[in-house]
């Protein structure tokens, strides 16, 4: 059977509008392989920031959030169109889906949702 790569996006990751992805936090210290996720912000040359609204939905999550993927929306109008490296993926068999996959409402983790 066929399979469809979704790469995620990682540290450095660009976006369609120019930007640079920035992971937050302590995941930027502690993880050799900085994976964005949903929250994290990219950052523009002109001083402007914007933040990844959708990601790998269920599919694969991090600290209660969405992973970032090439694809992922950005506030402003923006979205994620490479990543720095194109190794690092989630595997889908032809026509399998994941829950909300770029879906901006899966985009806050359990935790957020139930504090309001």
């Amino acid at each position: 059977m066929t399979q469809q790569a979704l790469y995620l996006a990682l540290e450095g990751a660009r976006t369609l509008r120019g930007g640079v992805v920035r992971v937050q936090g302590k995941r930027a210290q502690d993880v050799k392989l900085r994976i964005a996720v949903v929250g994290d912000e990219v950052v523009y040359a002109d001083g402007r920031v914007g933040t990844i609204t959708s990601g790998a939905g269920f599919g694969m999550m991090f600290d209660g959030k969405p992973v970032a993927l090439v694809g992922s929306h950005v506030s402003g109008d923006d979205r994620i169109v490479c990543s720095p490296d194109d190794g690092a993926r989630i595997g889908l068999e032809h026509g399998q889906w994941i829950e909300g996959l770029f879906d901006p409402s899966y985009g806050l983790s359990q935790q957020e949702k139930s504090n309001g």
